[in-house]
């Protein structure tokens, strides 16, 4: 098998196997724009409801989906330091 073939691996994720580029395993909170967002409260009340709607698509579906883009994102005060956001 050539080194430049990504290999796609099957694992059991939360009681559901999944297909996934083996690279990729893992990374989806390094790129989702929810883990910077002030909003982000996952399993309090108060969670982003944009969030929550992503979850159940994920959880009915058996998916990991990262956002990148989000009308209603708010960067998180304690990440001010690391991240700018432009208007």
């Amino acid at each position: 098998m050539a080194d430049d073939i990504v290999k796609i691996i099957k694992y059991d994720h939360h009681g559901t196997d999944v297909y996934v580029r083996e690279d990729l395993k893992g990374t989806h909170a390094d790129m989702c724009l929810c883990y910077l967002c002030e909003d982000f409260k996952p399993g309090d009340d108060d969670n982003c409801m944009v969030a929550n709607e992503v979850y159940k698509n994920c959880v009915e579906f058996g998916l990991v989906t990262p956002v990148y883009e989000c009308p209603v994102f708010k960067l998180s005060k304690a990440l001010e330091d690391r991240f700018e956001v432009v208007e």
